[in-house]
């Protein structure tokens, strides 16, 4: 039995250490302290168990461990990757990387951690400021993308974002270093926050297309100086609706003909028209309401789906024509029929788009 015990501190510490153990059982543990440390070690042990550990605290750390033993298995590889990042006064980013080849003679493992923390003395508290702009989304997406990519409600809904932590006395301290690819929805999507409310037909509200979702930093839901909770704001409803009434049917396939038709004469331009303006649906009160933007979104069904932008392309970025009242009355008389009671509503816009739906 053999064991190594090593304990540094000072503001930079280097430490190499090469150890050739025979025996039933070896253990090695070195602890560390300082504002930087970095750590070599080098094993190689013949012996039935082989036990090694690290504890290091600061605020860098890099380690990197190489190990060889003689053994017989069969080759095996593994990767792990884990981030997180917590807004309580603690800025975290954690990698850590492994892989382990195993032949019939060797065995060699290594791995690197990194860990930063922003966490200081009389810290009280951390709260958030943001700048966001509004969404359209079908309530049919629920995040997933065939192209790989993910899908649902975009991170860039939140156009900026700062977060202040609070210490003792009152002080307020603005984190210097923010990574806007942890804004999140916390596994939100359009599909499951629609679905979160009861929708009837022809009986509509503002709050059928309405909604406001809270935002994520990493796990940590954001709020502002008071303790509320920040949310972007998300129009959603049911493609080809442009009545706002939870439906499609042929008032919408004519909704879209009249409004063709109003924009090519006079050389009116799209906010010069209100969309939806019958009584079967939800009323819109000007040409430039949020409800209209989500009608013309809604209504331009021949659009891509799935391009990046298409969430926050505006009324006067669409064209809602005779093409798009064409394929709303195909997709009404499909679901109408009763050859299709068995195919999902998704399944018959496809048949009615085909690769139009998606951009293919």
């Amino acid at each position: 039995k053999t064991t190594e015990s090593t304990t540094v501190s000072g503001s930079k510490t280097t430490k190499n250490t090469s150890t050739s153990v025979s025996g039933s059982k070896t253990t090695q543990s070195t602890t560390v302290s300082g504002s930087k440390t970095t750590k070599n070690t080098s094993t190689s042990v013949s012996g039935s168990k082989t036990t090694q550990s690290t504890t290091v605290s600061g605020s860098k750390t890099t380690e990197s461990t190489s190990t060889t033993n003689k053994t017989t298995q069969k080759d095996i590889s593994i990767t792990t990757s884990t981030n997180g990042t917590d807004i309580g006064g603690t800025d975290l980013t954690r990698e850590t990387s492994t892989s382990t080849t195993v032949s019939s003679e060797t065995t060699t493992s290594s791995s690197t951690t990194s860990t930063t923390s922003t966490t200081s003395e009389g810290y009280k508290g951390s709260y958030a400021v943001i700048e966001t702009q509004v969404g359209y989304y079908f309530s049919h997406d629920n995040g997933i993308r065939e192209n790989g990519k993910t899908g649902g409600f975009s991170k860039g809904q939140v156009k900026t974002l700062k977060i202040i932590d609070v210490y003792d006395g009152g002080r307020e301290v603005e984190r210097t270093s923010i990574n806007m690819d942890l804004i999140n929805y916390n596994g939100e999507t359009p599909e499951s926050i629609y679905n979160s409310r009861t929708h009837v037909p022809k009986v509509t509200t503002i709050d059928d297309f309405k909604y406001d979702v809270p935002v994520y930093y990493g796990d940590t839901a954001l709020t502002d100086k008071d303790g509320n909770a920040l949310t972007v704001t998300a129009y959603i409803g049911v493609k080809g609706d442009i009545t706002l009434d939870n439906m499609v049917d042929a008032v919408d396939a004519s909704s879209a003909l009249r409004y063709y038709a109003l924009l090519s004469s006079n050389g009116r331009e799209p906010y010069d028209v209100i969309l939806q303006n019958t009584k079967a649906g939800l009323a819109v009160l000007s040409p430039t309401d949020e409800l209209d933007e989500l009608a013309a979104f809604l209504g331009d069904v021949n659009q891509n789906e799935w391009s990046e932008d298409n969430w926050s392309k505006k009324k006067n970025e669409r064209r809602v024509d005779a093409n798009d009242a064409s394929l709303i009355l195909s997709f009404y008389a499909k679901n109408s029929s009763s050859d299709n009671n068995d195919k999902s509503v998704n399944d018959i816009w496809n048949e009615v788009l085909g690769t139009l739906r998606f951009g293919k």
